[in-house]
């Protein structure tokens, strides 16, 4: 996990608690890994960029075969295939070209908002991702065990029914749990005189910039 620090205070209207003291803080400033030496982060973002562009590669090579093929387009096993590449497209762009960027040029700040979004959308693909592993265990469950109904238990109607509820429910799955975090980190505030190392589950460092600005 990368460090977190807090080098940027960004007012949001009147203060939550006047008689603390207290200010809202809407931005923070991801800096990768600032242990790590320019050579080291050179490697890492060469790393990264292969294993990005691989996969990416790789999922549209099965995606492509699966549209370019009438027959593939109809068999359920492939119908779930496509869609999972589909889906790894875009569970590894919701991550990998924002972590690729903080190496490159670290210091930009990010908004509570754009921070969320990610958080969303990167849980909510994961979740899908685990309804689709489990959907492709159960067709090969009924192709294997059941090789006489398959083609009737897993028609290309039931197994888009099946595509469509793993789509919904990852999405919907952590809708409550994004908006109950999203409201506790609004109430959250920086004393005038600066945070000093908070520590909590993700060993974020906060760094205090109180001085410099002036709080």
């Amino acid at each position: 996990m990368s460090s977190l620090y807090l080098s940027r205070l960004k007012l949001q209207g009147p203060l939550i608690n006047p008689p603390n003291g207290t200010t809202p803080m809407s931005e923070f400033i991801l800096l990768g890994f600032p242990s790590l030496g320019q050579l080291s982060h050179t490697l890492l973002c060469a790393l990264l960029s292969i294993a990005y562009t691989g996969t990416l590669a790789s999922n549209l090579c099965i995606l492509w075969d699966v549209l370019q093929d009438p027959h593939l387009q109809h068999l359920p096993m492939y119908i779930l295939l496509g869609n999972f590449s589909w889906l790894e497209i875009c569970y590894v762009t919701a991550t990998v070209p924002w972590m690729l960027s903080d190496l490159v040029s670290p210091g930009i700040p990010v908004s509570f908002q754009a921070c969320f979004m990610q958080f969303y959308f990167t849980f909510s693909m994961g979740a899908t991702e685990c309804f689709f592993l489990l959907a492709m265990a159960f067709d090969r469950y009924l192709a294997i065990c059941h090789p006489l109904h398959y083609r009737v238990l897993m028609c290309p109607k039931r197994c888009w029914a099946l595509v469509a509820s793993c789509w919904l429910s990852g999405f919907l799955w952590f809708i409550v749990p994004v908006a109950l975090i999203s409201q506790l980190l609004v109430t959250f505030t920086v004393p005038p005189q600066g945070l000093t190392s908070p520590d909590c589950q993700a060993r974020y460092v906060i760094y205090d910039q109180s001085e410099e600005t002036g709080l």
